[in-house]
């Protein structure tokens, strides 16, 4: 029977055509992957076979290093930006190091109502954030249907239920309003 190559082996079999699918720029700036996205995500899938996709950037690193990915290691980003194959942003380390890298840049959110809320940023500090506090306060008093109210500040109903049941924007978020 034939032996499969080793990840690594067949990444640095098709270095060439690789390259062929990054963006490379300067030394310092991300380096796009600009081929096809590996399983719907951010990142970008590279075929290492007919049948076999790893995810870009792990492909980056090896390459880079012409070396093996240890098992039960994660090829992190400095730079957050899941489609950069640049070498020089990718780094080796655990699902411990790369939440910890999270948490550093202020990328986590809260899962739990019993996470420490210092930790975590909330209300208008989230990234994703559409509302305002004033906007949430408002939404409070709007005497109006949630659907209406909805409509008009661009969030979904269950949103406009939320905050005025306050199970979101606590009334510690929307103090500033």
């Amino acid at each position: 029977m034939i032996a499969r190559p080793t990840e690594a082996e067949a990444v640095l079999a098709r270095a060439e055509r690789f390259s062929a699918f990054v963006a490379m720029g300067e030394p310092d700036a991300c380096w796009p992957w600009t081929g096809g996205k590996a399983d719907g995500a951010a990142y970008g899938g590279f075929y290492v076979s007919k049948t076999r996709r790893i995810r870009a950037h792990r492909a980056a690193w090896i390459i880079a290093n012409s070396a093996a990915i240890p098992d039960g290691v994660l090829v992190c980003h400095r730079c957050d930006n899941p489609p950069c194959c640049n070498p020089a942003h990718l780094f080796l380390g655990t699902i411990q190091d790369n939440n910890a890298d999270r948490v550093a840049k202020g990328r986590t959110v809260a899962v739990s109502r019993r996470s420490p809320a210092s930790k975590y940023r909330r209300g208008a500090d989230h990234s994703c954030a559409k509302l305002t506090p004033e906007q949430v306060a408002a939404i409070r008093q709007d005497p109006r249907s949630h659907t209406e109210t909805a409509k008009d500040y661009g969030v979904s109903l269950s949103t406009i239920s939320r905050i005025r049941r306050g199970d979101r924007w606590s009334a510690k978020n929307a103090a500033t309003a």
